[in-house]
């Protein structure tokens, strides 16, 4: 795997879904870090900061919305593209990640092939364009 392939975080408390997961990434020439909830999650940011993150909302301690918010209060991952990725899939649900800053809002299950295939188009999308972050993206797209 190059030095220079994208970082992704993968954050989700059931550990199959984890695995499962990364394992597709790293087969897709991704750098993968993993965290088990929310905390986790910041604390993974703070060492390394990930290209795009794939967040579960359900989780334990602190839950992925909550995670969210603090990630989009923070200069640093304010643009980072976050995909949640969860059971939950009532509109209020879908609002609410959205609301929080979500770039992308799933729910499960999703076949990890989705997933990865999202993955590419989101930073793909970016780097074609030129964009280093998901406002400018937003500011591409609606000059086309």
């Amino acid at each position: 795997m190059a030095a220079g392939s994208p970082r992704i975080l993968v954050v989700d408390d059931e550990p199959g879904i984890v695995e499962s997961l990364c394992e597709a990434l790293k087969r897709t020439g991704y750098q993968v870090q993993t965290a088990f909830n929310g905390q986790q999650a910041l604390d993974a940011v703070e060492q390394a900061c990930p290209d795009l993150i794939v967040m579960d909302v359900m989780m334990p301690g602190m839950d992925g919305l909550q995670a969210l918010e603090i990630l989009r209060g923070k200069a640093a991952t304010r643009n980072t593209p976050i995909i949640l990725l969860t059971a939950l899939g009532t509109d209020m649900d879908i609002i609410a990640g959205v609301r929080a800053g979500a770039t992308m809002y799933l729910t499960k299950p999703v076949e990890n092939s989705r997933i990865v295939s999202l993955i590419s188009a989101i930073l793909g999308g970016r780097q074609a364009l030129g964009c280093e972050s998901a406002e400018d993206l937003r500011s591409a797209a609606s000059k086309r």
